[in-house]
């Protein structure tokens, strides 16, 4: 369910004056995007009561239609969960609120990352000083570098496993090949070969069955 801010004190005090847009790029590789806030829920796929939770979830989710729309028009402003309801909304059908739910719920603009911890620290000083203290913002964003460059130590951890992965293979392939090659190849061929008439060749010949095996074992 998203959200958004624009308060009545605001529209009243400058009337058609205020709107919402997509969030601009950020640097060269940046894109316009629309971060939103939302809420939802989360079930244990190894909890005890699973059926009951899906149940509860889709009670309140897909259910309970008017209070979504309830939600939506009598505690701030919040685009409702499903879609098919934003046309019910009071809020979503003209000005701000019409135009945020168009942007949310464009593909091509919504929010790839959430921007979390450090980076999210950074972001947000970054906006503050854009806005509060009028920073250019080209000078206020040159030292926030997103969030797929701030690693943690949990991301390094699963990104030099990963790297181990990739070259397992590369120094254990050879030797599991050459195993293969060398020892169970022959002793399986061997094992096929004593069950036949081969005489001086790795030809097999007429099939003698266990004959040869019984009469070398005595």
């Amino acid at each position: 369910m998203g959200w958004f801010v624009v308060t009545t004190e605001i529209i009243a005090a400058h009337g058609d004056d205020v709107g919402v847009l997509p969030f601009p790029a950020i640097g060269a590789k940046g894109r316009v995007a629309v971060p939103f806030g939302a809420f939802g829920s989360c079930i244990a796929a190894k909890g005890k009561n699973v059926a009951v939770t899906k149940e509860f979830v889709k009670w309140l989710w897909i259910d309970q239609t008017d209070k979504q729309v309830d939600f939506s028009d009598s505690y701030g402003t919040h685009i409702p969960a499903r879609k098919s309801l934003v046309t019910t909304a009071k809020k979503l059908q003209s000005g701000p609120g019409a135009k945020a739910a168009e942007f949310v719920g464009e593909p091509r603009l919504r929010q790839r990352h959430h921007v979390v911890g450090f980076p999210g620290d950074t972001y947000s000083a970054a906006v503050s000083n854009v806005v509060v203290q009028g920073q250019d913002p080209v000078q206020a964003f040159a030292g926030f570098r997103g969030p797929g460059r701030h690693r943690t130590r949990e991301a390094e951890r699963v990104s030099l496993t990963r790297r181990r992965e990739r070259w397992f293979p590369v120094f254990v392939g050879p030797f599991a090949l050459g195993l293969l090659v060398f020892v169970y190849i022959p002793i399986l061929w061997s094992a096929w070969l004593s069950l036949h008439e081969a005489h001086q060749t790795l030809t097999p010949t007429r099939f003698v069955g266990f004959r040869q095996p019984c009469a070398a074992a005595g």
